[in-house]
């Protein structure tokens, strides 16, 4: 079916396109409702659709600059831009920006229904084209490879999130995920990275030969798919019943043939058995979190996430903080970088609710649970790369600060307020890096006045996307990117109006105007006056 996405910023209109059009009966599928071009720009990443309903006017970036942004990074998509204005520049900027149409307000459904069905049957012509080009074909079979290792890669880092995604593409690259269990197992060779005896030819061809002894041999009763990551040997394990007696088995078997063919130790991580796809990404996070505890159990070792971390119950309940902890990090981290104030609070009620649970069942493992605590928000530290003296101050200290306070409202009181300071030095740092990219787009607009300056050539210069360029310059400067671009060249024309003896389609030409009717329409507009009178005035 071909998917559309619904963009308006008023919730009545956007139930009603949902609603008013029985899509499924023209073998259209409604993927989303957005309310703003940014979450638009987010939903289309995600859900990859074939046509756009787009609201002209919203309140973030405006239709035409998420269309701008579509027609540079999203060429095959039909935009139907919506307005509820009938003015000439909004068509004229909707051609030159490639959108399908143009719709005015209030809209004929027979006349939506129509120009959606005119896009969907030009998309299932390219469609069918492109299922006929052998060449095409031909390049597609020769990518499966890349497609099938940035697919594992994204699938261990837990990027992809919904299942029936997950288990379509891996049936289209063949890898056997529909009904069965799966397991992580990674392989690392020990001092790899710091035997500057051991040249680049030879790493790679001692990684080869272990995912090569790995293919024959856990091959041989499960169906395995390796990757390398970070100079580890990553293979993802699947079938119907996995056996871990089995995988610890094999191990040792590929860890004793490196032992003796390659000369070199080599550490074993294995994750837990999991069920549901999207948990492939925990099996792979048990598998590397196992392998840091070649620090205490020697080099050579085959370690299982699961012995490490599960003893007893009362040891389940000592372990229930740290992995509410691995489960928060990367919302925790995403909420700072955000500076999303609400999520970071909600964050650490969770936390304090776990660490209160724990203490509660074992007071005597309390020490443990806050050293687990203070290690985590240090990390986090770290992972934010922040240089703020007084927070490494507050860091350097943690444990014992939080090991003094007498009730956990003290700790979750202390917690806030050092992630306030966190949030606090975030803020001031995005505010003024935002300030000066907003600095240096302004100045690079003023140096090519006279050039025809996009959103996305903007964008491009000071190596941001377009929708967050769009956003913080709004936030800066009151105005959108185009009207500033637009008030910019109306500006240039009032000097070269005044001060040159140039034509008025002249100086259209040489402000990047094509239309001189539209040049003059924009001039009028601003400033109440067209380039004739206002010459005659000055």
């Amino acid at each position: 079916m071909v998917k559309l996405l619904i963009v308006d910023d008023e919730a009545t209109i956007r139930k009603g396109l949902s609603t008013v059009i029985k899509w499924d009966n023209y073998g259209i599928n409604v993927c989303g409702a957005a309310e703003s071009g940014l979450e638009a720009l987010s939903m289309i990443e995600q859900n990859a659709p074939d046509i756009v309903l787009l609201d002209i006017m919203m309140s973030d970036m405006d239709g035409l600059e998420v269309l701008e942004v579509l027609n540079k990074k999203y060429p095959n998509i039909k935009v139907i831009l919506i307005s509820g204005h009938d003015e000439f520049e909004f068509a004229q900027k909707a051609i030159e920006l490639n959108a399908f149409c143009y719709i005015l307000k209030p809209i004929d459904i027979n006349n939506l229904l129509e120009k959606v069905l005119e896009a969907k049957k030009q998309i299932e012509i390219t469609h069918e084209k492109i299922k006929a080009d052998e060449e095409l074909n031909r390049r597609l079979k020769e990518s499966l490879p890349m497609l099938k290792e940035s697919f594992l890669f994204n699938l261990m880092l837990g990027k992809l999130k919904n299942h029936e995604y997950i288990l379509d593409k891996a049936d289209f690259l063949n890898i056997k995920l529909k009904n069965v269990e799966y397991l992580v197992v990674i392989f690392e060779i020990q001092n790899i990275k710091d035997n500057n005896s051991i040249n680049e030819y030879n790493k790679n061809l001692f990684n080869v030969s272990i995912i090569r002894t790995a293919e024959e041999h856990l091959g041989k009763i499960y169906n395995i798919y390796p990757l390398n990551i970070n100079d580890r040997n990553v293979i993802l394990i699947t079938f119907t019943k996995i056996s871990m007696k089995s995988i610890v088995n094999e191990c040792t078997f590929i860890r004793d043939w490196t032992n003796q063919t390659l000369s070199l130790p080599i550490a074993t991580g294995i994750g837990q058995i999991y069920n549901d796809p999207v948990l492939i990404s925990h099996s792979f996070k048990e598998a590397t979190e196992a392998l840091e505890y070649k620090v205490l159990l020697g080099e050579n070792e085959i370690i299982e996430y699961e012995k490490i971390y599960r003893n007893d119950t009362s040891q389940a309940i000592k372990n229930s903080l740290m992995l509410k902890l691995d489960e928060v990090e990367d919302e925790l981290l995403s909420a700072l970088k955000t500076l999303n104030k609400e999520k970071v609070e909600d964050i650490v009620l969770r936390i304090i609710t776990e660490l209160t649970n724990v203490i509660e069942s074992d007071i005597k493992n309390a020490n443990w649970q806050l050293f687990l605590l203070s290690f985590f928000l240090s990390k986090i530290v770290i992972s934010l790369k922040i240089n703020n003296e007084k927070i490494l101050s507050h860091g350097y200290d943690l444990y014992n600060k939080l090991c003094g306070m007498e009730t956990v409202r003290e700790i979750k009181a202390y917690i806030a307020d050092y992630l306030n300071m966190i949030l606090n030095e975030l803020e001031n740092s995005q505010t003024n890096y935002n300030n000066l990219l907003v600095k240096r787009v302004i100045e690079y607009l003023k140096e090519n006045i006279y050039n025809n300056i996009t959103l996305t050539d903007a964008a491009e210069f000071v190596y941001i996307s377009p929708n967050h360029l769009s956003k913080i310059f709004k936030q800066n400067m009151g105005e959108t990117f185009i009207n500033y671009v637009v008030n910019l060249k109306m500006n240039e024309a009032k000097k070269l109006l005044k001060n040159s003896s140039f034509k008025i389609y002249e100086i259209s030409e040489k402000l990047g105007y094509k239309d001189v009717n539209y040049f003059s329409k924009n001039f009028k507009r601003i400033f109440n006056v067209t380039p004739s009178e206002y010459r005659e005035l000055a």
